[in-house]
């Protein structure tokens, strides 16, 4: 239905704002087919309600602005109800959360990541700002994901190269500093392992020699 929509908007000789939210809409679905297979162990059943939900939700808009223009809204843009459209909203929220309990992480490497996190931004740029303020559309939850993994990997990496010298830590590190930033580092949904090495040997590395030395302390 929404590729329909969107292929008839490119027949109107028109530019209109609600075919641009549908279109990115769109391909952001198509993403997030693949995103998933990268971010999660066991897709879960989610069929993209949220997109789902922002298109209606444009959808909506649209009928609002062919009224304005005293324009019919045609078969396809019939008019719901309020308690239909209430009912419907309270689904799309209770389907967001189970999927958001449901879905296990598969912890793809940083470069997966960074890979379809570039996608999503591409796509939704593609959007301008002015019609993007104008909707309030919820981002997709694996978009969203996808977004929290690499901005947090990106803090953390900053704070990492202050600690390290050529993928070495540097001398006087202090140890309770590099067991908060190695557990930081394991709390994202991510294979980090290699990143987070040089701490982990180091942490290794200094326990032992507490141990060893535990009856002189």
């Amino acid at each position: 239905e929404l590729q329909e929509l969107i292929g008839e908007s490119d027949d109107m000789p028109v530019y209109m704002e609600e075919a641009v939210v549908l279109r990115a809409h769109f391909n952001a679905m198509e993403w997030a087919k693949k995103a998933r297979k990268i971010l999660y162990i066991k897709p879960p059943g989610y069929m993209m309600g949220t997109a789902e939900a922002n298109a209606r939700a444009a959808k909506r808009a649209e009928r609002a602005e062919r009224r304005e223009r005293g324009e019919a809204a045609g078969n396809d843009l019939q008019e719901e109800d309020d308690d239909t459209i209430q009912a419907r909203e309270q689904e799309e929220k209770a389907e967001r959360k189970r999927f958001e309990e449901m879905r296990e992480f598969a912890y793809p490497k940083l470069s997966e990541v960074q890979k379809i996190y570039s996608q999503i931004i591409k796509i939704r740029e593609a959007v301008p700002e002015h019609i993007m303020n104008e909707f309030s559309l919820q981002p997709l939850i694996e978009e969203t994901d996808v977004i929290e993994m690499v901005e947090s990997a990106d803090v953390w990496t900053a704070a990492m190269k202050k600690l390290t010298i050529q993928g070495n830590l540097r001398k006087g590190s202090k140890l309770k500093k590099c067991r908060e930033m190695y557990a930081e580092a394991m709390s994202f949904k991510l294979n980090f392992s290699n990143e987070a090495k040089p701490l982990r040997a180091a942490i290794m590395q200094a326990e032992n020699w507490i141990e060893d030395h535990s009856y002189l302390l």
